[in-house]
């Protein structure tokens, strides 16, 4: 695999990290009285929990495979950049609602 595509991977898989972190921490810190939303919340919170460690392990593994020689991956590189993506994006799709939310909220308020 090129050192391009590794780098790519890695930012990828970083910033599905930092978005799925801020997601997380936003979903722990909520709180409301109504049942079906503190389970929303609470679903919310592990889902973005998910993206965090998804995103930290495949950062920190195209960091570390050039050291282990570049072992081939059974999937191909476009296979999990493709799906690498797909939850990148949908993580930030929620970084954006709750952006929005939350400035949105700032202005009327």
């Amino acid at each position: 695999m090129s050192e391009s595509l590794q780098a790519l991977m890695t930012v990828q898989g970083m910033l599905t990290a930092v978005s799925g972190g801020f997601n997380a921490l936003y979903f722990a810190g909520y709180s409301t009285s109504h049942p079906a939303r503190k389970i929303a919340t609470l679903v919310l919170a592990r889902v973005n929990l998910s993206f965090l460690l998804q995103g930290l392990y495949w950062g920190l593994y195209w960091t570390v495979l050039p050291a282990s020689n570049g072992s081939s991956n059974p999937l191909g590189s476009g296979s999990l950049l493709l799906v690498g993506l797909i939850t990148l994006m949908s993580s930030l799709a929620i970084t954006a609602l709750i952006l929005r939310q939350r400035f949105n909220g700032r202005r009327k308020g």
